[in-house]
């Protein structure tokens, strides 16, 4: 608190990002407790391939603590958006080609503003992947892209702390549901969830968004994979869908990763 309460004195504008995930509930519950509710805003970005009822569970939350919440998305910039870039140029890579944080976030990011003026307090932590170990550095920073200023309170908090802390303040009712069904938030696709088991339970509780990941990989005249997962290469929805429909989702939970791989490849 004694982190934000410093950086944010030196801003003008200060944005809260909460996606309604568990690490950036636990951000906006220490900003809130940190400054006043006029001092910040909570942001969320819009992907538009969020899983159903984000919005709705973001809204809520900020309803009931009293907070100002903006929604903006690349749709508001210049009326493109994930639907549009997947097919101009298939499914973004993991790290060497992640236009979906380029063209969805950054720019839309940019857009809202770029000066000194201007500060993003996240719920990064490094240690929640081996990328983010290497990348994240320290918890202030000028953004070398996009020319703000960003803020990683809980930068080293691990797992563990950050389950400690929601549940020290009773904030796991404030959880949204997508963790007990799918085991994460935020958006449907990611090319850094390689979870087959991930798109078993996405097909199960939200068979909508599955089939949209479907449709995009069928129109791809390169034949495009939504899935590279490291050591195996190419993994293609279209192969698990005919699991799927084959075996049936209560046979393949059954299965571990490894023989599931076994069987697409």
């Amino acid at each position: 608190r004694k982190l934000i309460k410093k950086h944010a004195l030196k801003h003008d504008v200060v944005y809260v990002d909460f996606s309604g995930g568990k690490d950036s509930l636990v951000i906006l519950d220490l900003v809130r407790k940190s400054l006043h509710p006029s001092k910040f805003k909570v942001l969320l970005i819009d992907k538009t391939i969020l899983l159903p009822g984000t919005i709705e569970h973001v809204k809520r939350i900020c309803e009931e603590w009293g907070l100002d919440l903006i929604i903006v998305s690349r749709r508001d910039v210049d009326g493109r958006d994930f639907d549009y870039f997947v097919k101009k140029w298939v499914f973004p890579r993991r790290i060497h080609c992640l236009w979906c944080w380029d063209e969805l976030t950054l720019k839309v990011l940019k857009w809202l503003g770029n000066d000194k003026t201007v500060l993003h307090i996240t719920g990064i932590r490094k240690y929640e992947s081996r990328y983010r170990k290497l990348f994240y550095k320290v918890p202030y920073h000028r953004h070398n892209k996009a020319h703000f200023f960003v803020l990683h309170p809980i930068l080293y908090w691990t797992k563990k702390d950050r389950d400690l802390y929601l549940k020290k303040n009773k904030l796991e009712r404030h959880v949204i549901s997508h963790y007990s069904l799918l085991g994460r938030s935020g958006c449907f696709y990611c090319p850094f969830v390689t979870s087959i088991k991930y798109y078993l339970r996405l097909y199960k509780y939200y068979p909508k968004c599955f089939l949209k990941i479907l449709d995009w990989e069928r129109s791809m005249l390169k034949g495009g994979s939504a899935l590279w997962k490291p050591g195996y290469g190419k993994i293609y929805i279209s192969k698990i869908y005919s699991l799927i429909q084959y075996y049936g989702e209560e046979v393949l939970f059954r299965k571990t990763e490894k023989e599931l791989l076994q069987r697409l490849l």
